[in-house]
């Protein structure tokens, strides 16, 4: 037989062999599958933030909100802040139709607006 050939089952053979070991098994999955919950995604107006705004915490969220627009990020980068603002500041941020940054609380109501 050719050595080339011979090269070509060994590897192969070795390779597929591996993979056999190595790939998960079908039970593994289906276990993976149960325990894992199906998350909803909470909106911006949900009623359980804890946290007080206050004028301070507003400017952190508007200047944190101002330096991702100034760094070009995307909406969708923006969206994921304004969910991180909210969880941890009960504030979002957004920019009004006047280009106007606005921080408002859960229940929408404006704490600043620069």
């Amino acid at each position: 037989m050719n050595k080339n050939l011979v090269k070509w089952v060994i590897i192969f053979g070795g390779g597929l062999l591996g993979f056999s070991l190595f790939k998960p098994k079908k039970k593994d999955l289906e276990s993976a599958n149960k325990s894992t919950t199906p998350t909803s995604e909470k909106a911006f107006d949900d009623s359980d933030v804890t946290v007080k705004p206050t004028k301070e915490n507003a400017e952190i969220v508007m200047r944190a909100y101002s330096a991702a627009m100034q760094a070009g990020e995307p909406s969708t980068a923006l969206a994921e802040l304004n969910k991180e603002c909210m969880k941890d500041y009960g504030m979002r941020c957004y920019t009004d139709k006047n280009n106007k940054l606005v921080v408002c609380d859960v229940s929408g109501s404006i704490i600043l607006s620069k």
